[in-house]
């Protein structure tokens, strides 16, 4: 599955440095140079201290005093040099004037289970009311709350509903359209929920007058406000699908448990754990000589580019040109449509699509983009973790969809969408095999309220090529679990398979 390299790297920490804070916060990411030797925490407290001409504040029963440390750190982020010290990812850290204070925090927050028993499972098509157009990727969700699903291709979705929310409300929508609210205990059988369509035209001197540049600047500088940037555990349904000539060469699903890092510098990283996982596959043996593609979970934590930002999403960024195209409602809220491209002479590898940003709160709430046709020529070998060198590959496509959610009036990663498309040519051969593999991610469900790393032995490795780690199917698999009914022509080419066939609750 696809790898992207610009998402890797030092980005994380430019971006959290780069002054999207205010001076006293910036002040935590500062870059310090210190030495332990053999040393308590407390006595290395009380170091850093003098060293940042800050007075620390704590809760005694958060630091491990007693503990001995030995450590060099050389122009790192005082974050993690107190990550380091004192161990705990669900510590905060805040200044206030001269007082550096070391908390721990707690949300109110309750997480619902995915597989309660007494689950209301509710199905349906979404459609545009005038055409009867299906709608893709709309959101079916609970009002105010976590939990929630995308409808697949065809605008059909599955919801499953725990009991608590019996008395709620469900919200559908989709970019452009008008939302949708019906009352949980009124959703009783399959039906079509016709949306209405709602855009803005935008006047041409608003246009001409409206600095895009301006607004995704302003849009980078409120991503601490906009954004919870705490660690929290999203349940979320996961796929990858690989066809070769349009004929399903493999179909991997799973349910996961994906612990989201901080949003500040850290030790801690993303961390992913399988809790349901199966595959259907026709994989020929040349296939698997010819190329091995690279992890999809591993793409899927880095396309959160709000906590991991691409170049377009840099400060003081010369590179790219953005341009305002119109407005759009998406979620009921109106956005600006920007669209970025780079500047002609850039001779990198470099991205192009458009953003969504919330008129109001200025959020980046949705981004679609792909490598540009010109940077696909130089990116031969990012796409294949190995091939025979009888082969020769070319990516000759690419797009991903990023979307964002608001709980509590701060975004959440939701939905991630990406596809790409390669054309596989044998030497000495004319004809040449298009290979398509897309991967799809959904948050179902969030917990904030205290989470927690998960154990060593329960977590997987994001870089491991997925269908690698995945196997067997059955039928009837997902239980109560809230996931992405496989479209129409998925279910039925999974019957090549010789495995039952998939079964959509309608």
């Amino acid at each position: 599955m696809v790898f992207l390299k610009k998402l890797l790297g030092s980005a994380i920490l430019i971006f959290l440095m780069g002054g999207t804070l205010s001076a006293q916060q910036n002040a935590l990411y500062q870059s310090v140079s210190v030495k332990f030797k053999n040393i308590s925490v407390d006595s290395a407290l009380r170091i850093l201290e003098n060293k940042i001409r800050l007075d620390f504040t704590y809760n005694s029963n958060l630091i491990p005093f007693q503990k001995k440390i030995t450590a060099t750190f050389d122009s790192i982020p005082l974050t993690i040099i107190l990550d380091s010290l004192i161990q705990k990812p669900l510590v905060h850290y805040l200044i206030i004037d001269n007082q550096l204070i070391i908390y721990e925090k707690t949300d109110t927050t309750e997480f619902v289970p995915i597989n309660s028993q007494n689950a209301k499972t509710i199905t349906g098509k979404i459609v545009d009311r005038n055409s009867g157009k299906s709608l893709p990727y709309s959101s079916v969700s609970i009002l105010h709350k976590s939990i929630g699903v995308i409808s697949n291709q065809n605008g059909v979705f599955v919801f499953k509903i725990p009991a608590k929310y019996k008395h709620d409300t469900v919200v559908i929508s989709h970019l452009g359209y008008f939302l949708s609210e019906i009352p949980v205990s009124q959703i009783k059988e399959f039906k079509s929920y016709r949306l209405v369509e709602h855009s803005v035209s935008l006047p041409e001197i608003l246009i001409r007058n409206t600095s895009a540049t301006a607004l995704v600047r302003n849009a980078i500088l409120k991503i601490p406000a906009n954004y919870y940037n705490g660690p929290y555990i999203m349940r979320s349904f996961y796929r990858e699908i690989v066809k070769r000539d349009n004929k399903y060469m493999s179909y991997t699903e799973a349910i996961l448990d994906i612990y989201k890092r901080p949003m500040r510098p850290t030790l801690f990283h993303d961390e992913v754990r399988m809790v349901r996982e199966r595959k259907y596959s026709d994989i020929r043996s040349q296939d698997t000589v010819m190329f091995k593609l690279k992890g999809g979970i591993e793409a899927v934590l880095n396309l959160d580019i709000i906590r991991n930002p691409l170049e377009f999403l840099e400060l003081n960024n010369s590179e790219y040109q953005y341009s305002l195209s119109n407005m759009e409602f998406v979620d009921g809220k109106l956005a600006y449509v920007i669209r970025f491209a780079p500047n002609d002479e850039q001779e990198e590898a470099a991205f192009e699509g458009e953003m969504f940003i919330d008129a109001a709160s200025l959020a980046i709430i949705q981004i679609r983009f792909g490598y540009s046709k010109k940077s696909l020529k130089k990116l031969k070998n990012l796409f294949v973790v190995k091939s025979s060198k009888n082969f020769k590959t070319y990516p000759i496509e690419n797009s991903y969809e990023v979307s964002y959610q608001n709980l509590n009036g701060k975004y959440y990663i939701h939905h991630i969408l990406g596809n790409i498309g390669l054309k596989v040519k044998r030497k000495n051969k004319w004809l040449a095999s298009r290979y398509n593999v897309t991967f799809e991610m959904v948050s179902t469900d969030i917990e904030n309220k205290r989470p927690t790393r998960f154990e060593a032995s329960q977590t997987i490795k994001p870089n491991r090529i997925f269908s690698d780690m995945v196997s067997g199917s059955e039928t009837n698999f997902w239980q109560n679990e809230n996931i992405i009914p496989p479209e129409e022509n998925i279910t039925k080419a999974l019957k090549r398979f010789q495995k039952e066939e998939l079964k959509m609750e309608k």
